[in-house]
Formats: C-alpha cells, structure tokens, sequence
C-alpha cells in the first residue's frame, strides 16, 4: 500500500468514526434533528432502491442454479427492504396525516357551509316575517 493510500484512508474515515461515535453518545439530538425529513429520505431511498433491485439482481435471467438462488436471495432482501422504507414512507408517528387532515377541513368547511345556508334561509324567513308585519301595520294605519 502506498504513502498516500495509508495517509488518506483515515482521513476520510474520521469524519465517519468521529460521527458515528457522537451518535452513539448522543443519540436523542441527532434524532430530533433527523425526525422532520425520515418520510422523505424513506421515499427517496424507496425509489432508488427499486429500480437498483430490479436492474441488480435479475434472478429470472441467471442460467446456472446457484446464480438463480443466490440473485433471488438479494432481490427478495431488498425486496423486504423496500416494504420497510414504504412503510416508513406513510409512518407519520401517531399524528394523523395529510390526508386526513385535508378531509377533516372539508368536512369543517361543508359544516360550515350547511350553518351558513341554514342560516340564510332563516334570516330571509324572519325578513319576510317582518315585512309581512310592516306591510299589515302600514296598511291598519291607513285604514
């Protein structure tokens, strides 16, 4: 192994140990640091994971049997691997989703709407009410 190969390996690796190690003491604020952007970083992995699969271990396509067996292994692992991530992907921690928020606020917003319009129609009732009344009282006046 060269001089430079035995200088430059752990130079690059330190940031690794010395980041892993911090984890390792540390693991609750690296975490909360990490927490926002999981479902993210589970679907972008999710998505690069599966065509790398599928270009990567084409069991179908071995001719000799241990191939075959040792290409489906690593398919069918990565596979489980992907469910993981996809699970990852909707896992939002308790707290309802996005979905259901978005269907909570139009079932506000229709709720809304119905008081409004209800609302409405009363209001026109009693003004018809009145104006029934103002026209009687105008016309017992007169007579």
């Amino acid at each position: 192994m060269s001089l430079i190969r035995r200088v430059a390996r752990p130079m690059l690796a330190a940031t690794f140990v010395v980041g892993g190690l911090d984890q390792l003491r540390h693991p609750a604020k690296q975490a909360a640091k990490l927490a926002p952007r999981a479902r993210m970083s589970a679907t972008v992995l999710a998505a690069t994971l599966a065509p790398t699969t599928y270009v990567g271990h084409p069991f179908w396509q071995a001719q000799d049997a241990a191939t075959r067996a040792q290409q489906r292994t690593a398919f069918l692992k990565n596979l489980g691997v992907l469910g993981g991530l996809l699970l990852a992907t909707v896992d939002t921690e308790g707290r309802p989703g996005v979905a259901y928020r978005m269907h909570m606020v139009s079932r506000g917003a229709e709720r809304k709407a119905k008081t409004t319009r209800r609302q409405a129609k009363h209001a026109a009732r009693a003004a018809r009410r009145e104006a029934r009344l103002a026209a009687r009282t105008a016309h017992d006046a007169l007579t």
